[in-house]
């Protein structure tokens, strides 16, 4: 019986057009695939592996809003001296690199994000006001008088309701001075102040560039790296609660910490799928713990997994999850950093645990070599409906 060949003559020659298409339009075809989408094309043929698309140098005009992919995030980075509002907007899935200026934003500091709305905090007179961004929407809010810096601020929903409240955290001398703002009583409503005494071992130090505390369920939950969890509800601050977590009943610091090891340099508090998360990460070597709260047992617990279809984003000032929007881009933690000065963007794998680049072939277990970009946030267009 004479061998037939697998795969026709006919499908041969299909197979060799196809390998066989000018680099350029390879190129092109590959620069608009996702990252898992790139890792398929890849399996092609060995020409189809040689494509590669260097990341961007140079960032271009950035286009409208309504042009731009709204199911992926973007980070957004200011110059430390943001003279004249210049923004860079990055895609960390596709790679994209834009470019614009925002005139109202000059000479500002980010302290919060989310709902399509900033939080911004002007060098020159530290009266904080909210900036929609797509809208170019502002609004002033009244000037806290408090003789020393808040440590947090924040809003509970979209400033678009009446609803929204905002509020700042300012802890010194072991109290904590809470301001709350209801935007739909306007200017003359003014801030409310609270005054809630902390213990000693309450600790923030280190923590406060860029900490939020996260709003669950109605309360806000601020979490220190000695263990301690300061819940309160906004509409009713005098009612908080104070917990000192149990260090043999699974508490993370201490857990990631043990004697002589290194200290969480950095903690962040997330919604995900209806449960809170922790994010825990060491000053040395930048490694990530995360747990989630069990409200029942008043304790962390240790996750190992996201799932494929759940993504973290986190930084300084905003933080939320999102449904993985490619192929191969859950389970994963994105942070604002990038491999070396001008590398490719590295997110953090839980599957992994190790940084990886969705360009370039980057990998590693630990962060050394990574810049963090300090003035970035995340910022997600969908939000804004």
């Amino acid at each position: 019986m004479k061998n037939r060949p697998l795969i026709s003559s006919s499908n041969d020659e299909d197979n060799d057009k196809w390998c066989n298409l000018p680099r350029e339009l390879l190129e092109l075809i590959f620069s608009h695939l996702s990252y898992g989408d790139q890792a398929i094309f890849h399996t092609v043929c060995k020409r189809w592996q040689t494509i590669k698309i260097p990341p961007p140098r140079h960032p271009i005009p950035l286009p409208s809003f309504e042009d731009m992919d709204p199911s992926s995030p973007w980070l957004i980075s200011f110059p430390v001296i943001n003279a004249n509002g210049k923004c860079i907007f990055f895609n960390p899935i596709n790679n994209q690199t834009y470019e614009t200026c925002i005139p109202e934003l000059s000479h500002s500091k980010i302290l919060f994000a989310k709902y399509g709305w900033l939080l911004m905090i002007p060098d020159y007179n530290k009266i904080p006001f909210l900036f929609e961004l797509v809208t170019r929407k502002k609004i002033l809010l009244p000037e806290i008088d408090v003789g020393w810096a808040w440590h947090a601020m924040s809003f509970t929903c979209s400033p678009n309701s009446s609803d929204c409240l905002v509020t700042a955290l300012s802890i010194f001398s072991g109290i904590c001075c809470v301001f709350v703002h209801k935007l739909g009583d306007g200017d003359l409503g003014g801030w409310n102040e609270y005054s809630i005494i902390l213990p000693d071992s309450f600790d923030l130090s280190d923590l406060i560039t860029g900490y939020v505390p996260a709003f669950y369920k109605g309360k806000y939950y601020c979490l220190d790296r000695n263990g301690n969890l300061y819940i309160f509800d906004p509409r009713d601050v005098i009612a908080s609660t104070l917990y000192r977590l149990n260090p043999d009943d699974g508490i993370p610091i201490l857990d990631i910490c043990p004697k002589g090891g290194s200290s969480a340099h950095q903690i962040f508090m997330v919604e995900n799928e209806g449960d809170l998360l922790a994010i825990f990460i060491t000053k040395c070597g930048r490694i990530v713990h995360v747990y989630r709260w069990d409200e029942s047992a008043f304790r962390f617990c240790l996750v190992e997994n996201l799932g494929n279809n759940n993504m973290l984003f986190i930084s300084n000032g905003a933080v939320f999850s999102k449904k993985a929007v490619a192929r191969a881009t859950g389970n994963r933690i994105y942070f604002p950093c990038f491999f070396d000065r001008k590398g490719p963007y590295a997110s953090y794998s839980l599957a992994t645990k190790s940084y990886h680049s969705f360009y370039g072939g980057y990998s590693q277990m630990n962060s050394y070599g990574l810049r963090e970009l300090r003035t970035a946030f995340w910022f997600s267009i969908d939000q804004c409906q």
